[in-house]
């Protein structure tokens, strides 16, 4: 009876992990140049969009985070010469894109059955997806600052100067 529990304990750990494991969201790549732009939806307007294109892999991510907070796979990338195609995986259906790439931009049409075309315009960013954070270098001193004036504030840097020096703490690692 104790092995028969231990069993069923242990596969319903592993299908936990699994599904677990399942509901990790795609994510942005740094080493891939990010296109940000606007997509006019019939229905709710110009959306700010930011999408990501791998051409060796033929896929991507099209993220819209007004109205989606996670970004849509693109899959069946496919260009040639100036013309682009690809397919965002919406929950709802898939949604069929051709556009024309010239410049640092590209600019298309999304077709989504039942909806009428939405129009899109997107340009290259110098940057990944990530902000870029100039860092100073390590023997830089710490900039503290209070910005109201206020005695919180000053109660908080005071901790914060007194933990610093307590554990050593460099100021980027």
């Amino acid at each position: 009876m104790n092995r028969m529990k231990k069993c069923v304990t242990g596969m319903l750990t592993v299908a936990f992990g699994l599904a677990l494991q399942g509901c990790t969201k795609p994510q942005f790549q740094e080493d891939l140049s990010v296109w940000e732009g606007s997509t006019l939806l019939q229905s709710q307007g110009e959306q700010p969009t930011t999408a990501q294109f791998d051409w060796d892999q033929n896929q991507g991510l099209w993220l819209m985070p007004d109205i989606i907070p996670v970004p849509l796979e693109v899959k069946e990338l496919r260009k040639k010469g100036d013309s682009v195609w690809f397919e965002v995986n919406f929950r709802s259906g898939p949604a069929f894109a051709r556009a024309i790439q010239a410049d640092g931009t590209l600019e298309g049409i999304l077709e989504k059955e039942g909806l009428k075309p939405a129009p899109f315009s997107l340009h290259q960013t110098e940057f990944g997806p990530l902000d870029e954070v100039i860092k100073p270098a390590a023997e830089a001193p710490y900039v503290w600052k209070a910005h109201g004036d206020l005695p919180e504030e000053h109660a908080v840097i005071a901790r914060l100067q007194r933990l610093v020096e307590k554990y050593d703490l460099e100021p980027y690692v």
